[in-house]
């Protein structure tokens, strides 16, 4: 079968991503920061089912670019990211990027594209225990026609890639990975409240200064969630 062109694809992933109006005064982008296993595309649904928001998926956009296109490229998959997104805006909704934020550039240039249509950024960072996360990719199936890994262990292998971006080493009791802090973007102490502050961000209504939302840890399996409002 001939290989699709990257405008074509494009023009299909953005017609069919569907768009329910919002239910906040102002419109919200939720990023996702999570290393590879940590449960990102996981929470992302869920939350998209509870919410009504609109899911863009940077590793399905990778497939269908992989799989029916030219290929892949930071570039690339970007653009189509950002066309997905700029429907969301045009049509009213609120969209949740299930892609790893980690890095500031890439964080500088959302917040960028955010302003032009008057959207607040949300940034939800998951972290899970490190068992948890390789049982997870170790145990999962395949398919390499729809899966952005082909196997456990290129899977394995993106999470160690990644694992610089979120974790740090630190020699105190025998030696540890730490799990880095949420990053705040500029923003001078953050503030800690397990009191509802998540649902109020996740809602765009909310005029307190931007904060981090420390969420309990209920179970190994279970990503510990750190919300930090940008703009």
């Amino acid at each position: 079968m001939p290989k699709k062109r990257l405008e074509q694809i494009q023009k299909e992933l953005v017609r069919g991503l569907r768009v329910s109006r919002r239910r906040t005064r102002e419109p919200v982008i939720l990023a996702m920061i999570g290393i590879t296993g940590a449960g990102n595309s996981t929470v992302a649904r869920a939350l998209a089912k509870r919410l009504g928001w609109s899911v863009i998926e940077k590793n399905r956009i990778r497939v269908k670019l992989r799989e029916d296109g030219p290929g892949f490229k930071p570039a690339t998959t970007d653009q189509i990211a950002y066309a997905m997104l700029a429907k969301v805006m045009r049509e009213r909704g609120n969209a949740i990027l299930d892609s790893d934020f980690v890095e500031r550039p890439k964080r500088k240039r959302l917040i960028r594209f955010a302003k032009r249509f008057r959207a607040r950024v949300a940034y939800l960072h998951l972290i899970c225990d490190s068992d948890v996360m390789l049982g997870r990719m170790l145990r999962a199936s395949y398919n390499p026609r729809t899966d952005m890994f082909k196997s456990a262990a290129i899977a394995v292998r993106e999470h160690s890639r990644r694992y610089p971006w979120h974790y740090r080493w630190s020699p105190g009791q025998g030696g540890q990975y730490i799990a880095r802090r949420p990053p705040g973007d500029g923003y001078g102490n953050s503030e800690y409240d397990r009191s509802g502050a998540l649902e109020e961000a996740a809602s765009g209504v909310s005029q307190a200064p931007p904060t981090n939302v420390i969420g309990d840890t209920c179970e190994a399996a279970t990503p510990r969630i750190s919300l930090c409002l940008s703009y």
